[in-house]
């Protein structure tokens, strides 16, 4: 059986009033993957996690003494490798037999590391997890064709979709306020961006292609943790 939602959690800082927001997340999740420098995180949570992943050229010396204080299993690698730490938890989670997995504190510091956590959600996808950035403002996820899937969600909450394949055939959404009914998105022309949802319930159907997905939240789901 596969083990429920994994966390991995990156270096990306966080502000202090955002903290409720990982908690959340921390305590939600069924296996912890610290990422290096995101011991961090769960030190300011005092929430140690399950396995530090990494080179450790990340992390400050005193969050690795709290992590060995309280016997966190630690995988050390060189800094010389073909893996970045992120991709390693990801192959832990897969060992681990993980269904679904939340990356925290990855995006924004590094636009190469960001752009590169987007290839690694498509990457654990390919393993057979279903992954998804996490975020106080937003979830942003990735969805492969053929699919037809269901978000809940708030009416007023901003959406956009960005086809990352040459194009995503018979694109059909309902329950936005601009409409798709079995039409092309390409990805030179983004028009996709920026959309509303109107109901609480959104579908997003298309036949063939990969598009991004940006949820942004709205202010009842941020203060639930949505």
């Amino acid at each position: 059986m596969k083990t429920g939602w994994g966390l991995i959690v990156g270096s990306v800082s966080v502000q202090h009033d955002q903290l409720s927001f990982y908690r959340h997340w921390v305590e939600k999740a069924k296996c912890l993957f610290c990422a290096d420098g995101g011991a961090k995180l769960f030190r300011s949570l005092n929430h140690p996690p399950d396995y530090l992943v990494g080179d450790l050229d990340s992390i400050s010396f005193d969050d690795l003494q709290w992590m060995l204080n309280r016997k966190v299993r630690t995988l050390v690698f060189p800094t010389t490798k073909d893996y970045l730490d992120t991709e390693l938890c990801i192959h832990m989670a897969c060992k681990k037999e993980t269904q679904r997995l939340a990356f925290l504190c990855l995006w924004g510091e590094q636009p190469d590391h960001s752009l590169a956590t987007l290839n690694l959600i498509s990457y654990a996808q390919d393993l057979g997890i279903e992954a998804t950035i996490q975020e106080p403002q937003w979830e942003m996820g990735i969805l492969d064709g053929p699919i037809s899937k269901r978000f809940f969600t708030t009416p007023g909450a901003r959406w956009s979709l960005i086809s990352i394949s040459d194009q995503c055939e018979e694109v059909t959404l309902e329950g936005m306020k601009f409409l798709l009914n079995s039409e092309a998105l390409d990805y030179r022309h983004p028009r996709g961006v920026s959309n509303q949802a109107e109901k609480e319930e959104v579908w997003i159907r298309f036949s063939s292609g990969s598009m991004v997905y940006i949820h942004w939240r709205s202010q009842d789901q941020k203060e639930n943790h949505q």
